[in-house]
């Protein structure tokens, strides 16, 4: 097999030459030495290489390498690349052939950018060009048939020019069309992004300066756009080199014609073709006068530009969505165009409402996200009108909360929120209430730091209290997001690349942001829960000093993250053990409830991160009257399961529930168990009687007897 064979060989040449590390330097010398194949095929391209100036180069850079004795070299980790790259692109090792290593080679010498690219630039013009024609005579074409089919028409070409607009799509923010502008037709070339979210308005803009390169009165200005065809050649990705000679090509016609080169949404371009290496393409053909223009998402920019310094050569202008006035005459235009379509109308009342509801609920993607709404009111209208209550219907679908939730106004929320949580976390009416009140006083504007989280609040207590809970029915009762972290999973201080995705030169850099940052990014008034924080590395207190005080997060992606908006949780134990081992947790009916030990929790967190808090708040211990109620709560989702599946109406008498509460209770695990006591006692009872009994059932009760549970059947 050729690529067993050329492992061996470079590996045998780098003893002889005493090198402990076999590098390209000794991969081109195997290469052009003992294998008479890809010599020949170098010899072919002698209009772009000069194969014996080549190896006299390559012999000289051989006798600078260090050398010892008695060596058993190993490869290094851009042959070792470049052998894997040849079985790849071939399929596997036995299809392994001298010009598949040939041109990884080439791309590996070129990737790289160090002495190797030096030596080969020495014998070769042009190292991009080789790459592409070697590539392509591997797809099975030589490149005289290529540029014959490229030519043939823009189908075949790969690109075409944009036609010229009849009208001016306007856009609500000249600013950025004046940039644009501005880079395209500065002296010399340039690469420019345009940054944004999808239906973010990057289309819009691109049509815009179309309209005013055809219709300006500035001499400078008389220019046309050429469109790369990413779906054509994402189809023919399959070939090895399309990409590139698509580009060569696009680059040739735009400078013969001063044109600008438009790739749309390259990062799909990016994600669908092997070996995209297009970023020399394009920082060449800038620095040769060519104007070059990309659309690309957010969260695929670093992959695609933040790689071997191209960041610094890309001009990025980030797209925003538009504003609430602006995007009302979009929703009337996109609109019309849909009501034209489908034959509804839709009222102007219902676009208001929608305007209104995605500064709520839409705090991303907002422009998408209503788009989306309008669309899929066109399937749930009244009698062809699209009506404000099929707009609210459409976005609590979308939105994937209840309609109630939806109909609900936030200051109506806020303004019952802590009856609400009382309603369902019981035996914390203190900590309910101071939670409450920051959150309303933060919602309504009274903050004086506006930078800094909606809210920070330290919960301190005992297992099965009721902490975690209280996010839990936080974020229902607003209608918000919630991320809980179990900081028992980030006690090694590399656990960090969870949160924030893995820093440049790490496995799984370009598999995008972390937990923490990918919800934020989509959820920026969410609720986020650091669950027993003290466990956490302290590399996690660092990262959460900033964002306590100044409300923003950079990943390792360099995205820079808002969490003004957020509101943020802490649970901790600290200082609730000690209580506990004095009979912390079931009290009686009249014994005064207990705390947590401060001085647990000051000696535990450092200050700075103490007094960047909000609050901190004390959960106390639950009474038996507590635990009752607990106990009645998860009786009635018992019950209700029962009602709702088969007729039957549970009763539980108090007796019963008390029985199962000081049963079930435990100190060091609080209330958590008294679920699963409820479970064992009364449904599995109920389960047992719908099995046992022959007949439909109206009536189970339960009540106390002799200390045991007993059940009847009515």
């Amino acid at each position: 097999m050729i690529g067993i064979k050329f492992k061996d060989e470079v590996l045998k040449l780098a003893k002889q030459y005493g090198s402990e590390v076999a590098y390209l330097t000794h991969a081109a010398k195997v290469l052009l030495t003992r294998f008479d194949e890809a010599r020949t095929l170098l010899a072919s391209h002698s209009n772009l290489i000069n194969v014996i100036a080549y190896e006299q180069q390559i012999d000289k850079q051989l006798s600078k390498f260090p050398k010892s004795d008695h060596v058993q070299p190993t490869l290094s980790p851009n042959v070792d690349s470049m052998i894997r790259g040849a079985t790849m692109a071939s399929g596997s090792t036995a299809n392994v052939t001298e010009m598949h290593l040939l041109i990884e080679f080439i791309c590996n010498v070129i990737e790289n950018e160090g002495d190797d690219l030096i030596v080969l630039s020495k014998a070769c013009d042009a190292p991009l060009e080789l790459r592409v024609q070697l590539k392509a005579m591997l797809g099975g074409e030589s490149i005289e048939s290529l540029e014959k089919d490229f030519h043939q028409g823009s189908n075949k070409r790969g690109y075409s020019e944009l036609p010229a607009p009849f009208i001016d799509s306007l856009i609500d923010d000249d600013g950025i069309l004046d940039r644009v502008k501005g880079a395209v037709n500065k002296s010399g070339g340039s690469i420019v992004a345009l940054v944004g979210d999808k239906r973010s308005g990057k289309s819009t803009i691109i049509d815009s300066l179309n309209y005013w390169l055809h219709h300006s009165q500035e001499p400078k200005a008389k220019r046309h756009i050429i469109k790369l065809d990413s779906d054509e050649i994402i189809n023919t990705s399959m070939h090895r080199g399309v990409l590139e000679q698509c580009l060569s090509n696009a680059i040739h016609d735009c400078k013969a014609e001063h044109a600008i080169l438009l790739i749309d949404n390259i990062h799909y371009l990016n994600d669908a073709c092997r070996d995209p290496e297009f970023l020399p393409f394009l920082s060449s053909a800038a620095d040769q006068g060519v104007s070059i223009i990309c659309t690309i998402m957010p969260d695929t920019y670093s992959m695609v530009f933040d790689k071997r310094g191209y960041r610094a050569s890309v001009v990025r202008i980030n797209v925003n969505a538009p504003e609430q006035e602006a995007r009302l005459k979009i929703f009337r235009n996109y609109a019309d165009k849909i009501s034209n379509q489908a034959h509804i109308v839709y009222d102007d009342l219902a676009l208001e409402e929608l305007n209104r509801l995605a500064e709520e609920h839409f705090k991303t993607n907002t422009l998408s996200s209503c788009l989306e709404v309008l669309e899929r009111c066109s399937t749930m209208h009244d009698r062809h009108i699209v009506t404000v209550q099929v707009v609210q219907k459409a976005v609590a679908s979308v939105k994937g909360v209840a309609l109630d939730v939806l109909s609900t106004s936030f200051g109506s929320k806020l303004k019952c929120l802590n009856q609400k949580m009382k309603a369902e976390l019981f035996g914390q009416d203190d900590a309910i209430d101071q939670i409450c009140e920051q959150i309303q006083l933060s919602s309504l504007g009274f903050k004086i730091r506006e930078k800094q989280p909606r809210a920070s609040f330290m919960l301190l207590g005992g297992s099965g209290v009721g902490k975690t809970e209280t996010t839990e029915i936080l974020a229902r009762e607003l209608g918000i997001s919630s991320l809980l972290l179990n900081m028992g999973e980030y006690q090694e201080s590399h656990t960090i690349s969870k949160l924030l995705g893995a820093p440049p030169g790490y496995i799984g850099h370009d598999k995008g942001d972390g937990l923490l940052a990918e919800f934020v990014s989509k959820n920026p008034n969410g609720v986020i829960l650091f669950d027993e924080i003290e466990k956490a590395t302290p590399k996690i207190f660092d990262l959460l000093l900033g964002v306590l005080d100044k409300g923003n997060l950079t990943t390792n992606t360099q995205k820079e993250l808002d969490l003004s908006g957020n509101l943020i949780f802490f649970t901790s134990n600290c200082g609730a053990a000690d209580i506990g081992n004095q009979g912390f947790g079931f009290l009686g009916k009249t014994e005064a409830k207990v705390g947590v030990d401060r001085s647990v929790f000051e000696k535990t967190f450092r200050p700075e991160f103490r007094n960047r808090l909000t609050a901190t708040i004390d959960y106390k211990t639950l009474s038996e009257n507590d635990l009752v109620k607990i106990t009645q709560k998860s009786v009635n989702k018992i019950a209700a399961k029962a009602n709702n599946q088969y007729g039957i109406q549970v009763e539980v008498s108090e007796d019963a529930l008390r029985l199962i509460a000081n049963k079930y209770y435990q100190i060091d695990m609080g209330a958590r168990p008294i679920e699963r006591g409820v479970e064992s006692e009364i449904g599995r009872r109920i389960g047992n009687t719908i099995l046992e009994s022959g007949k439909p059932l109206k009536v189970i009760r339960f009540g106390c007897k002799a200390a045991e549970i007993v059940c009847s059947v009515h």
